[in-house]
């Protein structure tokens, strides 16, 4: 895919979070992407596309892994390349932690080829499951709006007293 036909095609529509996904982890796809328009695809949303990988990318059978027709060694293949990914994904969470806390946004094209295209480039391959949308921000939505529900319901007592 042209990076320039990417960027006038965003022109006429808009790339979803739900359609990365897919063009990121099948292999068909990831093949025909540039690393620009990968990047392009992490920056649709920087903060939940790496969740998104970081929540699915267990989800698939890797494609250099079912090539081997051997079940164990095709499995201590799949082990290997997840743990890739998993590496990639703590490391991408480091680069994320100095991104935010330095304000050093120099770091953001790292962070999309650490914490999106190289867990992609391991885990690409045929989905076992749909895609979930990451647990850990709703856990967070969820504890947030606990907190806000608590804080009016004592402002609440307090005035009926």
């Amino acid at each position: 895919m042209n990076v320039y036909r990417l960027h006038d095609s965003q022109r006429d529509t808009t790339i979803g979070l739900w359609s990365v996904l897919p063009q990121l982890m099948s292999p068909t796809s990831y093949r025909q992407l540039t690393l620009q328009d990968k990047i392009s695809l992490h920056f649709v949303d920087q903060s939940l596309v790496p969740l998104m990988v970081q929540e699915n990318y267990l989800h698939l059978q890797p494609i250099q892994a079912t090539a081997i027709s051997n079940t164990k060694q095709r499995e201590v293949k799949t082990l290997e390349m997840m743990s890739e990914a998993a590496e990639c994904v703590a490391e991408a969470d480091l680069i994320d932690t100095l991104l935010h806390s330095r304000q050093d946004w120099s770091l953001a094209p790292l962070h999309a080829v650490v914490g999106t295209i190289m867990p992609c480039f391991f885990m690409q391959g045929n989905r076992t499951d749909r895609d979930n949308f990451p647990a850990y921000v709703l856990v967070c939505w969820s504890a947030s709006r606990c907190r806000r529900d608590l804080a009016v319901f004592v402002l609440l007592l307090g005035a009926v007293r």
